[in-house]
């Protein structure tokens, strides 16, 4: 029956449930032929499930035909026919899958791969409002009922879970347990459609591959997940990078091209090739992908930070609680405190500073099954806790699995849940119950974009997302909420280079980079989305006017900008914006395209706003 095999996929939590109830819809539902020629899956889809489920289950529909409305109304202008492109999204975190769903919603073709098997984070992640609100227009409210309240705050698996499903009814194909290997240049080794092609294999075979390839791989499958750290990288580059400042370090790519398989080199017979016109890396800060693609990263070093990440699931009560009792622990109070509030002593932090047990801050949210807290802890405290065994000087190597005791790591984390009320018989959750990373430094990718050439003419657009493109400093909460704005401009520019033209995709790429970072971004600098009005990819969809404002303000009085504004582009080749002092002296201007549709020049390029207004 329909409505039951819809409503195990609307009520799926995990990967494979997902796609077994989405793979019994196609078989059992979807008609062997599409109704028409050009009609989209998810036209085929909706056609053939909608008619059959219930009025609450429809809204979905109502939802997502909103968003494909947008997203097509806001395609690039063009004297072009629009042509769909081929993507390939290396990476199924939320920013992978958020670019997935976008180009889909314009309505390329898009294949993402991940190396997990499942939804394997527990984090909670502090969302901006704009964030649930975006997710909203996807189908948050509709597949797991959640209703924005309070302080903000989603798991990071009800976001991928949240993802999965849309880009699943949009026509996505996404394989779980593989990884990305390398790419193949259509005249080293002939493609099917004369494209480049990434090559993959399963994830142990990946990730094996990867390791080969860089010392500074992805950890293995096998390694304790409490020490799965985020790699800073800061002990690494300060031997081998180029130190900018006291604080500021520049890793530089291994190779240009390593990832690409060489002329002589040898396919191995049991990967599959996905040809592609743009790929996406989502990877994360580790990838060697970007490492052997040319593209350099910089960093910004901090004081040193330790944090832990404790996640607990609900005690046996909350399930054996009687009909209309709420068990205790889910009435405890979310919190955020630090040593900088007045009145610390007096709580949580008092507590344990009183035990000998000193931490900076602490935070404690709740999600729908789990307990969730991270703790920014010195290593002092460690020491004395002995979960670390001794001092060997750089984070890295003192957080080393030989050297971090996993039991006393348990214990420690079990004292300081106790101190906020959480039962001390709610279970760790079985992947990642406690984790320790280190985020002393902030990194992000020196270039934007990188463009493949073959010999055969085929051309293809690579881009960084996500925290492969930018991983922030962890306690400014900006890790998906920017992610997703850099994610969506990142997803403009792809589209821009193959419906207009590459200078206008890296015009549209550099300037979006320079309006993310003109502050530190925050919920209040983008428009909010409705369902009537979601965010597109278009840069100008998202952030408030007033940013666009302040810059063309700034421009207008700055004449090197006036000046250099006409032949800015002109050379674009030669420019490199791999030097962060070099873009930061150009001050890439705006397009004029911006300019013009939020009425700051006129169409013979004529400035409306003054620079005195």
């Amino acid at each position: 029956m329909t409505q039951a095999r819809f409503n195990a996929f609307m009520a799926s939590t995990d990967v494979a449930d997902t796609f077994q109830a989405f793979k019994d819809i196609c078989t059992l539902d979807l008609p062997s032929e599409p109704q028409s020629p050009t009609s989209s899956f998810y036209e085929t889809f909706k056609a053939a499930v909608a008619p059959r489920v219930i009025y609450r289950q429809k809204t979905l529909f109502a939802v997502l035909d909103r968003k494909l409305v947008a997203a097509r109304a806001g395609r690039v202008v063009s004297t072009k026919p629009f042509e769909p492109k081929r993507f390939v999204v290396s990476g199924a975190g939320p920013c992978g899958l958020r670019a997935a769903v976008e180009l889909a919603a314009i309505g390329h073709s898009v294949t993402v791969v991940e190396l997990r098997k499942d939804f394997s984070r527990h984090n909670m992640i502090k969302t901006w409002r704009g964030t649930v609100m975006d997710l909203g227009t996807l189908g948050l409210g509709q597949y797991t009922g959640f209703a924005p309240h309070g302080m903000l705050h989603l798991e990071t698996r009800v976001i991928q879970l949240v993802l999965l499903k849309t880009a699943l009814l949009f026509g996505v194909r996404v394989s779980y347990d593989v990884g990305v290997c390398g790419l193949v240049d259509p005249a080293f080794h002939p493609t099917e459609s004369n494209r480049f092609a990434a090559w993959t294999l399963p994830s142990v075979d990946a990730r094996a591959a990867c390791r080969c390839r860089s010392a500074t791989a992805a950890p293995a499958a096998d390694e304790p997940a409490e020490l799965a750290l985020k790699p800073s990288g800061v002990d690494d580059i300060e031997a081998t990078g180029e130190r900018r400042s006291k604080v500021d370090f520049i890793q530089r790519a291994v190779t240009a091209d390593g990832a690409v398989l060489p002329r002589n080199g040898t396919l191995d017979p049991r990967a599959t090739l996905l040809e592609f016109d743009g790929l996406m890396i989502a990877e994360g800060e580790a990838s060697t992908l970007l490492r052997h693609l040319g593209f350099d990263r910089k960093y910004a070093r901090f004081a040193e930070a330790i944090g832990m990440v404790v996640n607990l699931e609900f005690s046996p009560a909350v399930a054996t609680a009687q009909r209309g009792v709420r068990s205790p622990e889910l009435l405890l109070k979310e919190f955020v405190i630090g040593r900088t509030q007045a009145g610390w002593s007096k709580g949580i932090l008092g507590d344990l500073d009183r035990a000998g047990v000193q931490i900076e801050n602490v935070e404690y949210m709740r999600g729908l099954r789990t307990h969730f807290m991270v703790v920014t802890v010195k290593r002092a405290s460690l020491l004395a806790a002995k979960v670390i065994k001794e001092d060997l000087g750089a984070i890295r190597d003192t957080l080393t699995a030989s050297n971090v005791d996993l039991v006393e790591l348990r214990r420690f984390a079990r004292s300081i849940a106790s101190s906020a009320g959480i039962p001390s018989d709610a279970p760790f959750c079985d992947r990642h119950g406690v984790q320790l990373f280190d985020f002393s430094s902030k990194a992000m990718t020196m270039q934007s974009t990188r463009t493949l050439e073959s010999e055969t003419g085929a051309r293809a657009f690579v881009l960084p997302i996500g925290d492969a493109f930018q991983a922030p400093f962890w306690p400014q909460g900006l890790g998906v909420n920017r992610g997703f704005q850099t994610t969506l401009d990142a997803v403009h520019a792809a589209h821009t280079f193959f419906a207009d033209s590459p200078d206008a995709a890296l015009e549209e790429r550099a300037f979006s980079r320079r309006t993310s970072e003109w502050m530190t971004l925050q919920d209040s600098h983008l428009r909010p989305p409705t369902a009537e009005e979601p965010w597109t990819c278009d840069p100008v969809s998202r952030y408030d006017i007033a940013i666009y404002k302040m810059i063309h303000k700034h421009d207008m009085a700055d004449k090197n900008v006036l000046l250099s504004r006409a032949g800015f582009w002109k050379d674009r080749p030669a420019f490199d914006d791999s030097d962060g002092q070099a873009v930061a002296a150009a001050r890439i201007p705006m397009p004029k395209r911006i300019s013009e549709a939020l009425g700051l020049v006129d169409t013979r390029g004529r400035a409306i706003v003054s620079p005195g207004a």
